[in-house]
């Protein structure tokens, strides 16, 4: 029974399968290939790809305004509250990035990439126009995010 509910998920959300065995794929092919590109960069790519297939799916799968209507304008979320969001992602994605490559700088770099590169590719599949103050904004909550416990602990040390 089990089976059968995974294979009807899998159908349901082809599309994050689809990009996840993608990622997975070109993941492991890179391993392959460069011998630096370890288990960590493995994951920290799988989860990407997971994350942009989720993506793919909900742009394809949300509704829009119907035929001949306006769509309802969009409230916008206050900065103080997007940017203690972002920084609690900030700190999970950082945390697991730095675990699995076991390297800060690596971790911090990451941080700042991700929203430079997955916020041009998601503003392509929502057909929304993204702007670079919006992504730097982002980079600057995640990076924030991921340095907060460090720097609580040292403050509390």
């Amino acid at each position: 029974m089990d089976d059968l509910i995974g294979l009807l998920a899998a159908l349901l959300f082809w599309r994050v399968v689809l990009a996840t065995v993608a990622g997975l794929s070109a993941a492991l092919l890179l391993a392959l290939v460069i011998p630096a590109f370890g288990g960590g960069p493995v994951a920290l790519v799988t989860l990407l790809s997971f994350a942009a297939g989720m993506v793919w799916h909900a742009a394809v799968v949300s509704p829009g305004p119907p035929a001949g209507t306006k769509a309802p304008e969009e409230k916008p979320v206050a900065r103080p509250i997007a940017c203690v969001g972002i920084a609690v992602m900030g700190m999970a994605w950082g945390s697991v990035s730095h675990y699995l490559t076991g390297s800060t700088l690596i971790a911090v770099l990451l941080l700042v990439a991700m929203p430079l590169v997955l916020g041009p590719a998601a503003g392509a599949v929502t057909r929304k126009p993204v702007y670079l103050g919006e992504l730097l904004f982002v980079s600057a909550a995640l990076v924030a995010g991921f340095f907060t416990p460090m720097l609580i602990a040292l403050a509390f040390a």
